[in-house]
């Protein structure tokens, strides 16, 4: 079972979020389209490419994504928007998902610079907070000076891979950790079926 991907509904804990990230807006459920030409993590570059063959626009937001009942959180993402008002993914996915949560963002600017996930823990567990902060800083640590415009594959130096590897571990080691930790009653469920743990699939 996957323990990451879209939340399986827009539960009120979802709603929340995404009125947090933007208030006007209602985040929706998109199939991903069939796109042969489309590259994964590229969603700028595939929509641009689109729109050069069917017209159109882009449409700045987010994909929304949920560790099941540990964390909820919010990768800047671009759809595609049909003359005539329909919406595409045509960024496809790592994993097979058939569909993402999106939320558009009308004040989101995209300046062909790195932008960070916004991530929320849905637990008490404080090491889903060590571990959030611990994304955060490699974040800044990848996207330090013209980093943060680059795209491709990045050259560390000799202390640069040491510090890397340090972040990497700690996020690791954090990770198995809140993997192998035991739900609290009253926390969500990590079946991710939105209800609290003591109702649903409590060991």
């Amino acid at each position: 079972m996957l323990k990451i991907g879209p939340p399986k509904d827009i539960f009120p804990y979802v709603i929340e979020f995404t009125k947090f990230i933007s208030p006007n807006s209602t985040p929706f459920f998109i199939e991903i389209t069939n796109n042969p030409s489309g590259v994964i993590k590229e969603c700028v570059e595939n929509v641009e490419n689109y729109i050069k063959l069917h017209g159109g626009e882009k449409v700045f937001g987010w994909k929304i994504w949920e560790w099941y009942g540990i964390m909820i959180e919010a990768e800047f993402h671009t759809i595609w928007r049909s003359p005539v008002g329909d919406f595409k993914d045509v960024t496809p996915e790592e994993q097979p998902f058939e569909q993402v949560l999106f939320l558009s963002d009308d004040i989101l600017k995209y300046k062909e610079e790195q932008i960070d996930n916004i991530r929320k823990p849905l637990s008490d567990n404080p090491d889903v907070l060590d571990y959030i902060k611990a994304h955060e800083s490699l974040f800044k640590f990848m996207n330090q000076g013209e980093r943060k415009t680059f795209h491709g594959e990045i050259d560390l130096s000799g202390y640069e891979t040491e510090e890397w590897k340090i972040i990497q571990i700690n996020i690791a080691k954090l990770g198995m950790k809140i993997t192998n930790s035991i739900p609290k009653r009253n926390d969500l469920c990590r079946c991710g079926n939105g209800m609290k743990a003591k109702k649903c699939c409590f060991p």
